[in-house]
């Protein structure tokens, strides 16, 4: 986690330098999101803890029973029901999980090791007339793994959960889990119909492609339903220090962007290159892969799939021939294209910026040609492109297809014989069945070889078009961020913040 914690000195020093140039209220607020990203990474560790969150009667309670397996927390009518937080937690916790829940003040803990990787905090109801209730589910939230909210199915639609919580939360959407408990009490037709209807809402919300899964935690006759893959879903939420990570970031990324607005400077130090560069990046990387692997190598690919895919079928090949496309690292039109996209970029930039801070911008720009080209260069170091192991099938069509043939013959003369067809008009007919068979059968192969090797080397292109864009942001990307950092203290000290975030995430992704 040494990534977090220089994006979060990032962040304090962003802080630090917009003393004075905005508002109090405004540098106070993030200096508490600094101040608890730090403390919060602290309690990193291997347990995934996730929050039960609901209103009143949902059944939150209910279900942090059935993955007991007993009962933990009490479950009744009374509003609310749970008074103070609720943990059930590994029986052997690991530090961090501790000083997280003394943090939050959670008192009542229960041990197990029915799921020794998870802790499950049972919330106060979000809809509890105790204005103290409400305030301990908004300080725990935003220091959890992930929340899992339990709704029931008369009352998902409540407006203090979707107006309170999951709107003004949309930014943390990304490790919400939504459960529609009591599914039980809901006729089966009806049931896709209401996930789509909570799916619809809470896109409104602002929470959109939402995980939504059902549960009968505590149903009048027989056994829990859905719990094996409520924990399922749990188990999928991965490495509790990248869920983890991923919020922290969210909170520190919102608080940078509202520091950097108030001072007046927006994303990247008031360029907005930042945003643009990712499409500059895209358009330009298609196009230097266009000149290693445009439309002709796609077609001439088709034209090898479909030559292999004979020499596969056919009855002499004793083992598959090797398929190789040739790639060509020579620049070409496409690094016109990509030059001419990104030096129309750098001079936005050298406008937005001012004579001031245009010096270095105007040195990048001055090599733009030469990086381009090399970047096609290193990319396109790969001579060919391999498309890889045939389909077995085409060697099973190569043996069936005189089989098939005779067969259609065989099936043409009988009936020709059957319709009474006299002279040669039965051997004709066969001659005729057999020879459609054979060329249907070796058209099909020929086919398919074409549409595998234009495929594999489209796949190969969009690696190419990859390696390409990481090839200019490494050549281009980096020095013009460096170039934009002599900006105000404010911006270059945002400038910092976004380029450690844009990392991480980098990163992440591989």
């Amino acid at each position: 986690m040494a990534d977090l914690r220089d994006l979060i000195d990032r962040f304090d020093r962003l802080v630090t330098v917009a003393d004075g140039l905005v508002p109090d209220d405004v540098l106070e607020s993030a200096a508490r999101v600094g101040r608890r990203a730090r403390d919060r990474r602290g309690f990193l560790g291997d347990t995934v803890v996730i929050a039960l969150a609901g209103g009143t009667g949902s059944g939150k309670s209910s279900l942090i029973n059935a993955l007991a397996g007993e009962i933990v927390a009490e479950t009744g009518a009374q509003r609310p029901t749970t008074f103070e937080p609720l943990a059930w937690i590994p029986a052997n916790p690991e530090p961090g999980l501790v000083r997280l829940l003394d943090s939050i003040e959670v008192v009542e803990r229960v041990g197990q090791d029915r799921v020794p990787w998870l802790a499950v905090i049972d919330l106060p109801d979000t809809d509890s007339v105790s204005e103290e209730n409400r305030a301990t589910v908004e300080r725990v939230l935003p220091l959890v793994d992930a929340v899992v909210w339990v709704v029931d199915p008369e009352k998902y639609q409540d407006r203090v959960l979707h107006e309170r919580y999951l709107a003004p939360l949309a930014r943390h959407a990304h490790r919400f889990v939504f459960v529609v408990n009591h599914i039980d009490r809901v006729a089966t037709g009806d049931v896709p119909r209401l996930l789509a209807d909570l799916a619809e809402t809470l896109g409104v919300d602002g929470v959109g492609g939402a995980q939504i899964l059902t549960t009968a935690a505590d149903p009048p006759m027989g056994a829990p339903i859905g719990i094996d893959e409520f924990i399922a879903a749990m188990k999928s939420l991965g490495d509790a220090k990248t869920v983890v990570e991923q919020g922290l970031i969210a909170d520190l990324e919102e608080a940078a962007t509202t520091l950097g607005r108030s001072a007046g400077v927006s994303d990247t130090s008031g360029t907005g290159f930042g945003r643009r560069w990712e499409g500059v990046l895209s358009a330009a990387s298609e196009a230097l892969a266009s000149d290693l692997l445009g439309g002709e190598t796609v077609a001439e690919a088709g034209r090898i799939g479909a030559r292999v895919a004979r020499l596969s079928a056919s009855l002499r090949a004793r083992s598959a021939p090797v398929a190789m496309v040739d790639v060509s690292a020579s620049p070409g039109g496409g690094a016109r294209r990509a030059i001419d996209t990104v030096d129309r970029e750098i001079a936005t930039l050298i406008e937005t910026v001012g004579p001031a801070h245009a010096g270095p911008l105007r040195e990048v720009r001055s090599g733009v040609e030469e990086q381009v080209r090399s970047a096609v260069v290193a990319a396109g170091s790969s001579s060919s492109v391999d498309l890889g192991s045939p389909p077995g099938w085409w060697r099973t069509a190569g043996y069936l297809r005189p089989i098939a043939a005779a067969a259609a013959g065989g099936l043409g003369y009988w009936v020709a014989n059957l319709l009474e067809l006299a002279g040669p008009v039965p051997l004709m007919v066969a001659l005729v069945a057999g020879a459609v068979v054979w060329i249907a059968i070796g058209a099909l192969v020929s086919a398919s070889g074409r549409r595998w090797g234009s495929m594999a080397v489209s796949i190969h292109r969009e690696q190419l078009a990859g390696m390409a864009g990481r090839e200019l942001d490494r050549r281009l990307g980096r020095p013009l961020r460096d170039a934009l950092r002599v900006r105000a203290s404010v911006g270059a000290a945002l400038t910092e913040f976004e380029l450690m975030r844009s990392g991480i995430a980098a990163r992440s992704e591989r």
